[in-house]
């Protein structure tokens, strides 16, 4: 089964869209078909992996680590059915609530070139291509960010771009250096001959480049305040996309990257990395109590949940990496099924602010009940997804005698379940506040049609609830895997273990 449709099919559909910009409805149906034949080549895809293993294709037929390698693993194809699914509920939801204009400026095109990027990611065998993809990614979503020129969007444009160019040198310069002392940047090349020379202080100040760009483009403390401040500005649908998906894109590929080529580093490193994941989390979710905006407040709420990804990453363990690829999946349907969930309220009403939102309960009793799904599997009660990854989490700290990253991670939790029970208490429970006449104001009928994207997600995500245990077994598996480079080196450098290479990169 080939791997290139996955960047493909969203690239064509891309070029479509353009072809017809004048056309809205051939624009959005497009658009839709594009996304739903990439999930569904997505689950055979996924399907393959599991069944037969991990799929390697060489572009141009250049054999690794000469030429561009492609490489679905079980981890490429998690993130690629995440992707995917998230992808497809903000489209059915962006039929409905994206007003025309936007759809001539480019929305959908920009949207598909973005999903090629973000497909690229997972599937890409080559830190340089990583990259490519990365530059991908950003383009689009800068345009996304900016796409309506408001003074609002164009200041949160300026302050994602910034920062996260300067996370692009870092990773180009980085790379470069690389490929410099070590002639390669094939990732599966590329840890053998880390491994022999991990002692080398100029391997972990590369690695140490490269840990920043990605913590930039994860949200990572102390590089996070382009998120809140830039998360709030787009359309509900541009900010569902970038709160499920592009913060996890930095901790892919921490993991694909760190996990795989620089393992291990000094230990004092790790117990650094640790401090920085419950920094992170004690400042998102800080900063998520005191906003009034139901925006921002979800924008925050993620740089928190970024914190516990980092922290799986930390700890070192095939628990603690299986609850960290478990939370990614979980975070980016819950937290896109929340913003979609904002912006059927702030449609509603015309504002974000709780002072001027209320009464949905009463309004709608079905958006109440999955606002408060969402909201339990976010903080991580029992039989949602959240309590599934957070568990995991737990024991994982529990193994390594992390006492003050269980202290944390309680805490947060605590806190995460607070914030979220403002929203519901100020946007849901009290009654629609009266306007400066001393009337109710006044508020639009609710389209039930956006309900259906949040049922989607929604699914997904007590899927993971329902089925923890088997997911738990799966995401373990893939944990041992990556840990276990055996595989992935044999599928990738098929030509150079022929010829005798070791795993350690010495010849035989």
């Amino acid at each position: 089964m080939l791997i290139t449709p996955i960047i493909c099919i969203p690239l064509f559909g891309a070029a479509i869209t353009l072809l017809f910009y004048k056309d809205r409805e051939v624009q959005q149906w497009t658009s839709t078909v594009v996304i739903a034949i990439h999930t569904l080549y997505t689950f055979l895809l996924t399907l393959n992996v599991f069944g037969y293993g991990s799929l390697v294709e060489y572009v141009g037929n250049w054999d690794a680590p000469i030429g561009i390698t492609l490489i679905a693993d079980q981890l490429s194809v998690l993130m690629l059915i995440m992707t995917s699914v998230v992808m497809l509920a903000v489209n059915i939801y962006s039929r409905i609530a994206t007003d025309a204009k936007l759809e001539s400026q480019g929305y959908h095109s920009v949207v598909l070139i973005l999903l090629a990027g973000l497909s690229g990611t997972f599937v890409t065998g080559d830190l340089f291509n990583l990259y490519v993809w990365f530059e991908v990614i950003l383009m689009s979503s800068f345009v996304l960010l900016s796409i309506k020129g408001n003074k609002e969007q164009l200041e949160g444009g300026i302050k994602y771009v910034t920062l996260n160019l300067f996370a692009s040198l870092l990773f180009l310069c980085a790379a470069g250096l690389i490929y410099g002392l070590l002639g390669t940047l094939n990732l599966a090349d590329l840890s053998l001959k880390v491994a022999e020379n991990i002692s080398d202080p100029r391997i972990h100040t590369f690695a140490l480049m490269l840990w920043i760009a990605f913590a930039i483009k994860a949200a990572i403390f102390p590089f996070y305040s382009w998120l809140p401040s830039s998360y709030h500005t787009p359309p509900i649908a541009v900010g569902a996309i970038f709160a499920g998906l592009l913060t996890k894109v930095g901790i892919y590929s921490m993991i694909r990257v760190f996990i795989f080529v620089f393992n291990p580093l000094p230990a004092w490193i790790y117990t650094l990395l640790v401090i920085i994941s419950i920094i992170t989390m004690m400042s998102g979710v800080l900063g998520a109590y005191v906003q009034s905006d139901f925006r921002r407040i979800l924008a925050f709420s993620s740089v928190s949940q970024v914190g516990f990804m980092m922290l799986g990453i930390a700890l070192q363990n095939e628990w603690a990496m299986a609850a960290t690829i478990l939370f990614m999946i979980h975070h980016g349907f819950v937290k896109s099924g929340l913003f979609i969930t904002s912006g059927i309220c702030g449609k509603s009403v015309g504002s974000f602010y709780m002072n001027r939102l209320g009464g949905f309960l009463d309004k709608s009793p079905l958006l109440g009940i999955l606002f408060l799904t969402l909201a339990f599997s976010l903080i991580g009660v029992p039989f949602t997804s959240g309590f599934t990854v957070k568990i995991m989490l737990l024991k994982s700290c529990i193994m390594n005698k992390e006492w003050v990253a269980i202290f944390a991670l309680l805490v947060v939790s605590f806190m995460t379940m607070l914030y979220m029970l403002k929203i519901w208490s100020e946007v849901f429970w009290k009654k629609l506040p009266l306007d400066e006449d001393g009337k109710v104001s006044k508020s639009k009928p609710l389209e039930t049609g956006m309900f259906i994207p949040v049922v989607i997600v929604l699914i997904f995500s007590l899927m993971i609830g329902i089925f923890g245990n088997v997911l738990s077994e799966v995401a373990i598996d893939t944990a041992k895997k990556i840990y276990d480079r055996d595989e992935y080196i044999q599928k990738v450098l098929r030509l150079n273990l022929k010829e005798g290479l070791s795993y350690t990169g010495s010849e035989k």
